[in-house]
């Protein structure tokens, strides 16, 4: 993860995007959650970040999730229709370092299949080099 250089042009003060980092090599961005326990300011918050985002012209966005325990359907629903508006803008959003429960919701969801699911976050990048 060398590749990564630490963000100040958007600020982030909140218990939901505890990091924000730049990919040097896709200028990827690289958002590490942190506890989501997501009631409905949270939830209005990820997706101002995520909306910050895209304003800002990144299309490519890589949630790091190895800070969250669970997700529940809210926020799935905000990553499934943030990962469509990305993809409408010719990138992505994508996931890493889910735990197991994650993983579940996901596929229980049946989303396993259509997000984009790395195991780190340079797998996230590897997925938009080869994009």
């Amino acid at each position: 993860m060398g590749s990564l250089i630490a963000s100040d042009d958007i600020q982030f003060a909140s218990v939901i995007v505890s990091k924000r980092s730049i990919c040097k090599v896709t200028g990827a961005i690289v958002l590490q959650l942190n506890g989501m326990k997501f009631n409905f300011s949270e939830a209005d918050y990820l997706k101002n970040v995520l909306d910050k985002e895209i304003d800002h012209a990144h299309s490519n966005v890589i949630l790091d999730c190895r800070s969250i325990d669970m997700m529940f359907s809210v926020q799935v629903g905000i990553i499934w229709s943030y990962c469509r508006k990305f993809r409408t803008i010719g990138g992505d959003l994508s996931l890493c370092n889910l735990n197991s429960s994650i993983s579940a919701v996901l596929e229980r969801f049946g989303l396993s299949t259509v997000l984009k699911v790395g195991s780190s976050v340079d797998d996230c990048i590897e997925f938009i080099k080869h994009k």
